[in-house]
């Protein structure tokens, strides 16, 4: 049950996040080593420096989100600029080169959104459908094409990839807690039920349109509007 997955969600977060408060310690002992010794500039030691605070940094905000999925307090809001957030995440993700370069990135249509979330959020759903366009084009040359579009029907941030695409019969399991089709090793099953969860109790929707060897859109639906 939803229940039992949220208690063991729960005492995970938990274990996970104490011992990270004393990896930042060591970083920024490193980080001062590296200024001292002038390798800060270094572009191979600059690149996996930041991959390290990266990924750190994603793990905080993945555990963060998994205690927002069954914390019975209310999330803290915020005016969000889809354009800015959009852009963040992007230059996040290309910043620390953690995909083939052959994969292309790109912002395309910018109608400008403006609606009220959970920025740490939404910044970790949008990275969540990023990384996932990237897994799905894996070794292959790709692109990826991020847009927000507003017309008379709705308000919709959309991902989408020409990768390896979903089958059809699957699609209806992707949302569903712990359910991945990833190789072992390289997904949870976590991410999209995070994302779609954390949508809906913003008021707020995540769907997806696949079709096998073609292509994946995921449509963040920001039709409503929190009070």
């Amino acid at each position: 049950s939803y229940e039992s997955i949220g208690v063991l969600l729960a005492g995970i977060s938990h274990e996970i996040f104490n011992p990270l408060s004393g990896i930042h310690g060591p970083l920024d002992n490193l980080e001062n080593l590296l200024i001292k010794y002038n390798l800060s500039d270094n572009p191979k030691v600059k690149k996996y420096y930041n991959v390290m605070r990266f990924n750190l940094k994603k793990v905080e905000n993945i555990i963060k989100n998994m205690k927002l999925l069954f914390s019975k307090g209310n999330l803290i809001y915020s005016e969000i600029n889809s354009n800015r957030i959009i852009k963040e995440v992007i230059q996040e993700v290309c910043e620390n080169n953690l995909f083939n370069k052959s994969i292309n990135i790109s912002f395309t249509r910018q109608d400008k959104i403006y609606f009220t979330g959970n920025y740490t959020a939404m910044t970790q759903i949008l990275t969540n459908l990023i990384r996932n366009s990237i897994d799905a084009i894996g070794d292959s040359s790709g692109e990826i094409l991020v847009s927000s579009v507003i017309n008379k029907q709705s308000r919709q941030i959309i991902i989408k990839d020409n990768g390896c695409g979903i089958p059809e019969e699957t699609q209806q399991n992707i949302f569903q807690p712990f359910y991945t089709t990833k190789e072992t090793g390289k997904g949870t099953g976590l991410g999209l039920y995070l994302s779609k969860f954390l949508l809906l109790k913003m008021g707020y929707d995540l769907r997806v349109d696949s079709e096998k060897g073609k292509y994946t859109e995921f449509r963040i639906i920001l039709n409503k509007s929190i009070d």
